[in-house]
């Protein structure tokens, strides 16, 4: 099971994506490389969960991030 992410950050950032809230089940953790213009990233699920849940994403560094979206695969 995997994650991507399309992103874009100025400096090298880090996302974590979580299950229901900021403190919620950990699912991936996403590095963003810094560039001008949007990075598509790959990172494995540690936690796969099954059926329909809400997710959150927590910014983990000091650097801003946009995300365009995200898509679970597996």
């Amino acid at each position: 099971k995997s994650v991507q992410v399309q992103a874009s950050a100025t400096k090298p950032a880090s996302v974590e994506i979580r299950l229901g809230s900021p403190e919620g089940i950990l699912l991936s953790t996403v590095k963003i490389p810094a560039g001008s213009g949007w990075a598509t990233v790959n990172s494995k699920v540690s936690k796969f969960q099954k059926g329909i849940n809400n997710i959150v994403v927590v910014n983990k560094g000091n650097s801003s991030v946009d995300l365009d979206w995200i898509k679970f695969t597996n």
